[in-house]
């Protein structure tokens, strides 16, 4: 399934649909992985777990994959406005 012509609306969505019960279970366990050096997330979407991420774990390298290039470039823009 091609989520390209959902990505600029599923940051809307998702909150809308699954309440914030996805964001909850997807970070849940996040400060588990205070020590990690490398972390790869398949399927990130737009970024919202990527931001998290991006704030508990401060020294891992993250690798993002999507099959969506839209949301590829939603999550760029995610570490492009925390760097910013």
């Amino acid at each position: 399934m091609n989520f390209d012509p959902l990505a600029p609306f599923y940051r809307m969505m998702e909150p809308f649909l699954a309440g914030h019960s996805l964001h909850a279970a997807r970070t849940a366990h996040l400060g588990r992985l205070r020590t990690a050096q490398r972390l790869l997330l398949a399927g990130e979407g737009p970024g919202r777990f990527l931001e998290a991420a991006l704030i508990e774990l401060p020294d891992t390298a993250i690798t993002c994959l999507d099959a969506s290039a839209a949301m590829l470039a939603l999550a760029r823009q995610t570490v492009a406005a925390r760097s910013d």
